[in-house]
């Protein structure tokens, strides 16, 4: 897991740093890492999604001109909130529920970092376009929602218990 974990991770941020700034929307740079993080905590619960949430935001803050850790923090408390509102849920077996997951994430990642910026003395943060700014990341993300649901589930395989005659058969 930990290998997939750390490929995806490494390509998601490419195509966050290479990609992405060539597609601007009304101003915008569309977030894909935010809605793999929102999607990751659906898939693979808090826990995991706090953990893929704070490697992604260090790994974004390498590239960033903010202070070191914010993206970190912002992102490990999206995936960690995703993971534990999801619980019980039906969200992750359909396109919708994970598109919207997606969206809703993103959007929070979005104002989270946004009120996290204006916490750290950083008040232009909050600005008139921060609305525009939110709709147009959860308009991208809710678009990119299932292909971001495989590849956090290809980064996260689920657990499976081994059974007793497995383990029997490997004393």
């Amino acid at each position: 897991m930990r290998l997939r974990a750390a490929v995806g991770l490494v390509a998601i941020l490419l195509v966050q740093e290479t990609v992405v700034p060539q597609v601007r929307i009304a101003g915008v740079f569309p977030d894909v890492v935010a809605g793999l993080v929102s999607v990751a905590g659906l898939v693979g619960g808090a826990e995991r999604g706090a953990i893929l949430g704070f490697l992604a935001g260090l790994g974004e803050d390498l590239f960033l001109q903010e202070p070191f850790g914010m993206s970190a923090l912002v992102y490990t408390c999206i995936g960690f909130a995703v993971g534990s509102l999801a619980v019980g849920t039906s969200l992750s077996s359909s396109r919708l529920g994970t598109s919207l997951v997606a969206a809703a994430g993103s959007a929070m990642a979005v104002a989270g970092y946004a009120l996290v910026g204006a916490l750290l003395d950083r008040p232009e943060m909050l600005t008139s376009r921060l609305g525009p700014s939110v709709g147009i990341v959860a308009l991208v993300n809710f678009i990119f929602g299932v292909p971001l649901t495989r590849m956090a589930r290809w980064m996260m395989p689920v657990r499976r218990p081994v059974s007793s005659r497995r383990r029997a058969l490997q004393r």
